[in-house]
């Protein structure tokens, strides 16, 4: 270490070292060359970064107008730099951001004149729901989140438009890809992978390469397991033959694949640096040392991987949970049970997290919480099934089960399934038995259709709403009769069997459609982020990525859930392995984990992983 020099940097920089364990303190000292720096969750990998970012500064002398940071998202920009100015103590001109807002600003400098648009995410889904809807296809919110990300999977590789698709066929994936290419061009837009390959084309020019590798002589990337094919390259460019390239993640926390994230990149990171520093961070200060260990035994299954392991500094000594229950409904009753003993005792909301492997297990879990009056945030949470024509048509039947008797609800429904009941026999805004049956008077074959439609509506009147869904689905024949029109349209078979699901688990805690309705219409204000009100937190095991809480529930560990119905080969099952892995370390103190049995008759399996813990299945009440 250099010995104290013409300014007091030097010394303050010996000082704050000692804060930092050996490992962390290596990777902090590391001054040029490429290094790769292992860092699990909770190794403190924030701490090392802006911390090696002052050592650059203080120790090294270098400028702070050289050192580039990149992170995976604007939050973590905005939080690494404000961190690093607390600990720095004033401003420095060290560039925080992600890759696409870094590529924007080269772009923006190199070439002052153009104009770049970017197609913001509302515009890129209705641009694609335009191109499905000419191609006369149609999906389901869930399925047309799955071909956005597969869109941008495609644009992220190496080979533009490249892909097979998986929502659609391969060869009609390919059509939607090249009319949304097209349909983005004469927009005059850009996607934020195009950022990317603009700077690249902008690198062919070596006098502008140049200039941007003097610019930026020191490159910090955060999350490196999460870029891409076309992320790693605009690095591997500005970087150059200096190969100041220093690298922190976690191959065991790649979970964004669907977004064109590699894990291979980071795997393969020492032989496209040879002589690479490699460092692993073995300390973890967030996890309880059992809920750690769990996690361990489970993600050491994986194969590709570097080997290593982590040490809990924790003193927490919580046994980690799992629950066995018969059916959906009594999991998550049971889940609110224990969040809402956990307030009652005084417990921060906040520091509570329910994590779903999907985001329609968000609005399963958020109606219970609802009915129960807990708090709750999730702004994850789907536009949800209730625009869908199927869910308006459940709706329509609901309402009129209940004594409603509206023109709209009963033409929505009067040939679903078909009864030939004619559009002129519902004529007044309301609608009365007496007036239909009038209409019937001389057709004996409408009196049979109109008495046998009174006595299925009043068998519902007696039942639950999920009753009366089932009574829907199988006595009135409503899902056979949108199976064959799924048959005659040509969409993916079980699309409507899915949606039905959704919504009758949805419908569980409710004991009528309207008290059903009027929490729908709540939990659309439960969405926004609130930040005054303390608020359990409903995510995604994706969306809680980097985040962290005292308390984590994670219900419907069930095979068929994760891995997922499409985890087939071993390495997509590895990435499912990771995923749960991701869900299980935000856990600080308390984790708890649950799966169920059966579900509408079928019996269910709990997810492979869950062995693979060594925790035992206690039965739930």
């Amino acid at each position: 270490m250099p010995t104290c020099a013409r300014r007091g940097g030097v010394c303050t920089a010996r000082q704050n070292i000692m804060q930092y364990n050996t490992e962390q303190q290596e990777a902090i000292l590391h001054e040029k060359g490429p290094a790769l720096v292992l860092a699990g969750p909770g190794s403190g990998k924030t701490a090392v970064i802006t911390g090696r970012v002052q050592a650059l500064i203080q120790q090294y002398q270098i400028p702070p107008s050289q050192i580039l940071v990149v992170t995976f998202t604007r939050a973590a920009a905005r939080e690494m730099e404000e961190r690093f100015r607390r600990e720095s103590g004033g401003a420095a001109a060290v560039t925080f951001g992600t890759i696409h807002a870094i590529c924007y600003k080269i772009l923006k400098i190199s070439r002052p004149r153009a104009a770049y648009s970017i197609l913001s995410a509302k515009g890129r889904r209705r641009l694609l729901q335009e191109i499905l809807s000419e191609t006369g296809h149609e999906l389901s919110p869930d399925r047309l989140d799955e071909l956005e990300a597969e869109v941008l999977k495609a644009k992220s590789a190496e080979t533009p438009l490249s892909g097979s698709g998986g929502v659609l066929p391969p060869e009609l994936f390919e059509q939607v890809l090249t009319a949304y290419e097209a349909g983005r061009r004469e927009r005059g837009l850009l996607d934020f992978e195009d950022l990317i390959r603009e700077c690249l084309e902008l690198f062919e020019d070596p006098a502008v390469l140049a200039w941007w590798r003097n610019r930026f002589r020191y490159l910090l990337v955060d999350e490196f397991q999460d870029v891409n094919e076309l992320q790693y390259r605009f690095l591997q460019k500005l970087a150059g033959n200096r190969r100041n390239l220093f690298v922190v993640g976690d191959e065991d926390q790649t979970v964004y694949g669907f977004r064109g994230a590699r894990q291979r990149i980071i795997l393969d990171f020492p032989k496209q640096f040879p002589g690479a520093k490699i460092i692993r961070l073995s300390a973890c200060y967030r996890c309880a040392p059992m809920i750690l260990a769990a996690a361990g035994n489970m993600i050491r299954c994986n194969r590709l991987r570097f080997s290593k392991t982590l040490r809990s500094r924790s003193e927490e000594h919580t046994v980690p949970q799992l629950r066995v229950y018969s059916e959906k409904r009594d999991e998550l009753a049971d889940i609110a049970r224990q969040i809402r003993k956990m307030i009652e005792r005084g417990g921060d909301p906040d520091q509570i997290a329910v994590l779903c492997r999907t985001r329609y297990g968000l609005r399963q879990t958020a109606a219970v919480l609802w009915k129960q009056k807990i708090p709750y945030r999730s702004p994850e949470m789907p536009e949800g099934d209730g625009e869908t024509p199927a869910a308006r048509d459940i709706f329509a039947y609901l309402r009129l089960a209940e004594g409603g008797s509206t023109r709209e609800d009963y033409l929505r429904i009067a040939n679903k399934p078909l009864r030939y009941l004619p559009r002129r026999a519902f004529v007044s805004p309301q609608v009365g038995r007496e007036a239909l049956w009038r209409f019937a008077a001389d057709r004996p074959s409408l009196q049979d259709a109109l008495l046998r439609l009174f006595f299925d509506l009043d068998r519902m009147a007696a039942l639950r709403p999920y009753a009366r869904i089932e009574y829907l689905r199988r006595e009135m024949g409503l899902e056979k009769y949108y199976r064959e029109q799924e048959a005659e349209k040509g969409r993916e078979k079980g699309q409507i069997t899915e949606l039905l699901d959704r919504l009758q688990e949805e419908s569980a805690p409710f004991a009528t459609a309207a008290e059903w309705e009027s929490a729908r219409e709540e939990m659309k204000q439960e969405t926004a982020e609130d930040v005054k009100t303390p608020a359990v937190r409903l995510m995604t095991m994706h969306g809680a990525k980097g985040l962290e809480f005292d308390t984590v529930f994670l219900p419907g560990l069930n095979e068929g859930v994760i891995p997922g119905p499409k985890s087939i080969s071993e390495e997509d099952v590895e990435a499912e392995r990771r995923l749960l892995y991701v869900a299980m370390t935000r856990a600080r103190r308390d984790l708890k984990m649950s799966f169920v049995t059966k579900h509408r008759g079928t019996r269910l399996y709990p997810s492979r992983f869950l062995k693979e813990t060594g925790l035992k299945a206690e039965k739930g009440p």
